[in-house]
This record gives C-alpha cells, sequence and structure tokens, in this order.
C-alpha cells in the first residue's frame, strides 16, 4: 500500500495484525517505523527518528531482545539511507527488482494479509536453515 498519511491506519492495522502472528506463534517481535511517533515498550513498537535511521536500527538491533523486527519504512528514506544488508526480506505494493527476498503486497483484508505475510516470512527462514 502507498506510504502516505492517508494510509496510516492501515498500515499500522496490517502491521499490528502481523506482530500478533509472530507473537501467537512464539516469536518475539517488535516494530520500528518513522510513522510511530512515540515509544510504546509494552507493545513492542518503537519509534526511528528521521534523522540517521540506519545508527537507530543498528542501536534498536542491539539493545532489544527480538527475533523479528519489523521496519515500517517509506521506501525513498529505505533506499537512500540503508543498504540490503540489514534486510531479509521486503513487503511492498511495488514489484521489487533487488538482491533479496520479496512480497508483493495486495492489500485485501488485514488478518489474511498477516496471515499470508507470516507464512512467507517463516518460509523463508525454514529454506535458508535447511541450505545451511
Amino acid at each position: 500500500m502507498e506510504y502516505h498519511p492517508s494510509n496510516k491506519e492501515d498500515i499500522e492495522n496490517l502491521t499490528r495484525a502481523l506482530q500478533q502472528e509472530f507473537i501467537k506463534n512464539e516469536y518475539n517481535c517488535v516494530c520500528i517505523s518513522d510513522m510511530i511517533l512515540e515509544n510504546y515498550f509494552e507493545e513492542n513498537r518503537f519509534r526511528l527518528p528521521v534523522e540517521h535511521k540506519k545508527e537507530w536500527i543498528c542501536f534498536y538491533g542491539d539493545i532489544l531482545n527480538a527475533s523479528v523486527i519489523l521496519l515500517i519504512i517509506e521506501e525513498k528514506n529505505f533506499n537512500s539511507s540503508l543498504s540490503f544488508h540489514f534486510i531479509d526480506a521486503i513487503i511492498s505494493e511495488k514489484i521489487k527488482c533487488v538482491d533479496c527476498p520479496s512480497y508483493h503486497l495486495k492489500m485485501t483484508d488485514t488478518d489474511l494479509v498477516s496471515s499470508d505475510l507470516f507464512k512467507w516470512i517463516i518460509k523463508l527462514f525454514y529454506v535458508q536453515d535447511e541450505d545451511e
């Protein structure tokens, strides 16, 4: 879905549902986003400051005991400030041509999409583990 303030609620609902899928399956999952205005420690949702995104992501990665980090960021900022070695997979409404797995998001019912995304992400890691 387009990263736009008018879609903020849809994006938030989808990330919350996906985060709950991970938690329900006993993964410690946090969400980091520049759309989050303040940290919500109880919900594992953290603000990503506009400045120094890469450094903040590294900081959160070091201090949070998380098996999964959902990073919600505007793509133009992502492309200019982060390298792909930080990212295991990309979920976007745009079809990607990058060197990491990507999921072409088609917005429908949030619960259905989050369940499909969860299965896709888990499958990525099981395939990687079998290859090692």
